[in-house]
């Protein structure tokens, strides 16, 4: 092949670390009906069962109570297990399929998560990128393909987008114990750096921009 190889190559990036509180997302204002984001993201199919369930959990008196019900309810306590391979379901929609079978991975979980907040009116989407990966503190981290994982995110207003990994064995709402992604490609080897510099409190959130130098491998 003439195509270059990406194999040592070096780059770096900053990504920016939010820590978020319950109290803040909990104090987060009404989205405006006027915001694009609202129309955009709330769409779904109309599906019986889905809209049942939503109207069941959805019932606490904030956005983020309503969403931390439904994030709660993809547990093991509620019979939800992780597997990567998923049961062939009987229904018309694989989301009610995934909803009583109650297996599957990360792009199930993160997806159908997505399903029933923006069924309860709030907007939602699916991102993709890695987890930690290995390594010990302070040096070197490896990431590999079996580190791609993919987890919700719901907007807020004034606040933008939050994550919510509902994957069992991997999720921590945000306001408990969230744990940012950290994203390099497939195969790469990434040295994280102290905290460059501290973000000043907005909103009564803080934050930090943190470096990341990689190397292909």
């Amino acid at each position: 092949s003439t195509r270059d190889s990406t194999a040592k190559k070096r780059y770096s990036f900053d990504f920016t670390r939010i820590d978020f509180a319950a109290s803040q997302l909990r104090a987060a204002p009404p989205i405006s009906r006027g915001d694009n984001i609202s129309k955009d993201l709330v769409t779904v199919p109309a599906v019986p069962e889905v809209q049942t369930l939503v109207s069941r959990l959805a019932t606490g008196s904030t956005q983020y109570d309503r969403v931390l019900s439904i994030f709660n309810y993809f547990s093991p306590a509620n019979g939800f297990s992780y597997s990567l391979r998923t049961e062939p379901g009987t229904g018309n929609a694989q989301i009610v399929d995934f909803l009583n079978n109650k297996r599957g991975f990360c792009v199930q979980y993160s997806a159908a998560m997505a399903w029933l907040v923006r069924q309860a009116g709030f907007p939602a989407r699916v991102a993709f990128g890695f987890t930690k990966g290995t390594g010990q503190p302070g040096a070197p981290m490896t990431l590999t393909n079996f580190n791609l994982h993919a987890w919700t995110e719901v907007y807020f207003s004034g606040l933008g987008w939050v994550p919510f990994d509902a994957t069992p064995a991997t999720g921590r709402p945000p306001g408990i114990d969230h744990s940012p992604r950290l994203g390099c490609w497939p195969r790469c080897t990434s040295r994280k750096r102290p905290a460059s510099t501290t973000i000043p409190p907005m909103h009564g959130i803080r934050g930090a921009v943190c470096s990341v130098t990689c190397t292909s491998v």
